[in-house]
C-alpha cells in the first residue's frame, strides 16, 4: 500500500507549512503560502486517496453506512485464520484513516471561506467499508479469544487458588478486550454523528453475542463436570461461584460498554442534525440491546443458581412443615430456629465464594421457595388450623424476613415483600382473625371494590344514588333512596322491574334491625324511587367499627325467582350527622352516588378462609348468604 507512507509525509510537510513557512511568506511577501498549498495538496492527495481505496476496496467505499450493513457477510469458518489475512491490510487502512482524521485538523488555517469546499472534510465518507471490516476482525478476534482464554483457564487450573479469589482469569481477559474496544472506538472519533451512531449499534450487537458465547461456554465447562448431575454440590461449591462470578463480571463490563463509548453523547448531538424519532429509535435499539442481552445473561445465572435451591429443596419443606405443623404450646422461636440453623450451614460456604450479586441471587431464589411453599400451606383447605397456630405462622414469617433482611446485608425488604409475599402475609392475617372481624374486613373490601369501580368510571351494572343523614337526638338513620342509573335488562323486553333492599351489616352487630325495602317500579332501566327509610339506632351503634348499609338492587319477577341486579355499600360512621353537628334536613344534602358491584367478579380470600370453619354457625351462615347472593 504505497500510498500509506504519502499521507505522513504530507501531515508533516504540513506542520512545517503552518509552523515555518507561512509566516515567512506572510511577512516577506505578503502570500498565504499555506492556504494555496493546503488547497492543492487537499485537492491532489484526496483524488490519490480515494483511486486506492476504490482499487483496494472497491465501489462499496461510496456506500453508507446503512447500506454497508445490508449485506451481512458470513462469518468466516476459522475465525483466527480470517482475522490474521485481514489484519495486515486493515492496519494499513486504519493508520491512514488516523493520519487523514489529524492532517483535517489543519484545515482551521486555512481561509474560512474555503473550508467547506476542501475534499479533507468528506474523507472518512470512504472508509465506511474500512470500519465495516475492521469491526467484523474486532468481532471475530474476540470471540477467538473467549475460547482461548477458557482453554487457559482451564490448563492454568485456576480453582487452585486462595478462598478469597471470587474470580478466573477468562472473566479479566474479556473484560480487557472490551476496554481494547473502547480505545478503539476513541481513537476512531468517526465525525459523521448518524454513520458514528450506526457503527456503535454493529459494536453492542457484537458484543452482546460475545457475551452470551462467554456465559453459554461457562456454563458448559461446568456441565462437563457432570454438575447438574450430581445431587452433592459439595465438591462444586467454589467451582460453581466461579462460574456465575466470572459471567455477572462479563455482563458488568458489557452493560458498560455503551456508556464507555459514550453512545448517549453521539445521541444528543444527533438530535441536533436529526429528527428527534429517528434519534429515538436509535437509542431504543441500543438501549434494547443491552437490556435484552443483560437479562439473558442474568437468567443464566439464576439457571445455574437454581441447582443449589433443588438440592436443598425438599429440605426446606421439611422445615417449614414442622413450623407449620408444630403443637399449639412451641414458641416462634422454638419452631423456627432449625430452619435458620440450616440456612446458615447451607450458606456459608456459598458467601465466601459468591460476589454480593450472587449472593443476592441465591438468596431471592431460597426466598421464592419458602414463600411459595407457605402459601401452599396457608392456602390447603383440606387441613385447616387454629388461629393460634397462624398467629405463630404469622410471627415466623416476620421473622424469616429479619433472616433474609440481616440488618440491611442480605436482601432489601422491599425486595422481600414480593407480590407473593404479600399474599401469604395477607392471607395468614386473615387466618388469625376470629369470624367477626374477618366478616367486618370482607365488608371493607367491598367498600375498596366499590371506590375503584366509581373512580374508574366503570360500572358495568349502573349505579345507584341516595342520601344518608343521622339525627343525634331522635336517634334515627334516615336513608333516602333516590334512583338508580344504567341497570343491566333482566327481563326479555330489554328491561327491568327494579327495587331496592336495604339492610345494616354485619348482622351480629344489628340483630334487632330488620329489613327494609322500595317499591318496585315496572319496565325501566333508570328507575325513581324518592322513597325514605328509618332506622332506629344510638351514637354509640353508629360508630361500631365496621357499620355498614347494604343496599341489594333486585329484578322483580312474578313467574320466577327475583334476579340480581347488583349491591352497593355505604359506610355508617361517615354518614352526615354521625361525629359532626350538620343540622340540614335530609332534602339538602348532596346525593351519594354508588357503583352497583357483583360479588363474583373479584375473588374474595375471606369467604375462602371463612368457608373452612364449618363448625362455626355465624360463619357458616355468613357464607350461605354471600354464595347465594353470587350464583344469582
Amino acid at each position: 500500500m504505497g500510498y500509506s507512507m504519502r499521507v505522513p509525509i504530507g501531515l508533516e510537510g504540513t506542520h512545517s507549512a503552518v509552523k515555518y513557512y507561512n509566516p515567512i511568506f506572510e511577512s516577506t511577501v505578503k502570500l498565504a503560502f499555506y492556504h494555496i498549498s493546503f488547497k492543492k495538496i487537499d485537492g491532489k492527495l484526496m483524488d490519490i486517496i480515494i483511486k486506492a481505496l476504490e482499487e483496494e476496496l472497491g465501489e462499496q467505499i461510496y456506500q453508507s453506512p446503512l447500506k454497508l450493513f445490508e449485506n451481512i457477510e458470513p462469518d468466516s469458518a476459522d475465525i483466527a485464520a480470517f482475522a490474521f489475512a485481514a489484519e495486515q491490510t486493515s492496519l494499513s487502512l486504519f493508520e491512514l484513516y488516523l493520519t487523514l482524521n489529524e492532517l483535517s485538523k489543519y484545515k482551521i488555517y486555512v481561509n474560512e471561506s474555503h473550508r467547506s469546499n476542501l475534499k479533507i472534510n468528506q474523507y472518512y465518507m470512504y472508509f465506511g467499508v474500512a470500519l465495516k471490516k475492521w469491526l467484523s476482525i474486532a468481532r471475530n478476534k474476540l470471540l477467538h479469544r473467549i475460547e482461548y482464554f477458557l482453554d487457559k483457564d482451564q490448563v492454568e487450573t485456576s480453582l487452585s487458588a486462595t478462598t478469597n479469589n471470587k474470580f478466573t482469569s477468562s472473566s479479566l481477559d474479556i473484560s480487557n478486550c472490551f476496554t481494547q474496544m473502547t480505545q478503539f472506538w476513541r481513537r476512531l472519533a468517526w465525525p459523521d454523528i448518524l454513520g458514528a451512531i450506526v457503527y456503535l449499534i454493529k459494536m453492542t450487537e457484537d458484543t452482546a453475542n460475545a457475551t452470551r458465547l462467554y456465559a453459554i461456554l461457562m456454563e458448559e465447562k461446568l456441565n462437563a463436570k457432570k454438575f447438574y448431575d450430581t445431587n452433592d454440590l459439595s465438591f462444586y461449591t467454589q467451582e460453581l461461584s466461579l462460574t456465575v462470578n466470572n459471567i455477572e463480571r462479563i455482563r458488568e463490563s458489557f452493560k458498560a460498554l455503551p456508556i464507555e463509548l459514550s453512545y448517549d453523547k453521539l445521541l444528543v448531538a444527533a438530535e441536533k442534525f436529526h429528527p428527534i424519532a429517528v434519534v429515538d429509535e436509535y437509542r431504543k435499539q441500543i438501549e434494547t440491546t443491552v437490556a435484552i442481552c443483560s437479562q439473558d445473561i442474568t437468567d443464566r445465572i439464576y439457571r445455574i443458581l437454581s441447582k443449589v435451591i433443588t438440592n436443598m429443596e425438599m429440605e426446606l419443606k421439611q422445615y417449614l412443615f414442622h413450623i407449620v405443623e408444630a403443637p399449639e404450646a412451641s414458641t416462634v422461636q422454638d419452631t423456627i430456629q432449625p430452619l435458620f440453623t440450616f440456612l446458615d450451614n447451607q450458606l456459608l460456604p456459598y458467601t465466601e465464594y459468591l460476589i454480593r450479586q450472587n449472593v443476592t441471587r441465591l438468596l431471592e431464589l431460597i426466598w421464592a421457595v419458602l414463600i411459595d411453599q407457605l402459601l401452599c400451606e396457608v392456602e390447603d383447605v383440606t387441613s385447616p388450623k387454629s388461629i393460634a397456630s397462624y398467629i405463630r405462622l404469622l410471627k415466623a414469617l416476620d421473622g424469616l424476613v429479619d433472616y433474609f433482611n440481616n440488618e440491611g446485608h442480605y436482601l432489601p425488604k422491599d425486595m422481600l415483600k414480593t407480590e407473593k409475599y404479600r399474599l401469604v402475609k395477607k392471607l395468614l392475617k386473615y387466618q388469625s382473625t376470629d369470624t367477626q372481624s374477618l366478616i367486618k374486613l370482607y365488608y371493607q373490601e367491598k367498600v375498596q371494590e366499590q371506590d375503584r369501580a366509581n373512580s374508574s368510571n366503570q360500572s358495568d351494572l349502573g349505579k345507584l344514588y341516595c342520601r344518608a343523614y343521622y339525627h343525634a337526638k331522635e336517634e334515627t338513620l334516615y336513608i333516602e333512596i333516590i334512583s338508580c342509573k344504567k341497570l343491566r335488562p333482566c327481563d326479555s323486553n330489554g328491561l327491568s322491574d327494579p327495587y331496592v333492599e336495604l339492610q345494616l351489616c354485619p348482622k351480629f352487630l344489628y340483630p334487632h334491625i330488620e329489613k327494609q325495602q322500595t317499591t318496585v317500579i315496572k319496565k325501566t332501566l333508570n328507575p325513581q324511587f324518592n322513597e325514605k327509610f328509618e332506622f332506629r339506632l344510638t351514637e354509640k351503634e353508629c360508630n361500631l367499627s365496621g357499620g355498614i348499609v347494604h343496599f341489594i338492587v333486585m329484578d322483580h319477577d312474578l313467574m320466577w325467582s327475583n334476579d340480581f341486579e347488583g349491591e352497593a355499600f355505604l359506610e355508617i360512621w361517615k354518614i352526615t350527622g354521625i361525629n359532626n353537628n350538620d343540622n340540614r334536613a335530609i332534602d339538602e344534602l348532596k346525593q351519594i352516588e354508588l357503583a352497583l358491584t357483583h360479588p363474583k367478579v373479584v375473588r374474595s380470600r375471606i369467604i375462602e378462609i371463612l368457608e373452612q370453619r364449618t363448625t362455626d354457625k355465624v360463619a357458616v351462615d355468613f357464607v350461605r348468604r354471600r354464595r347465594e347472593t353470587e350464583n344469582q
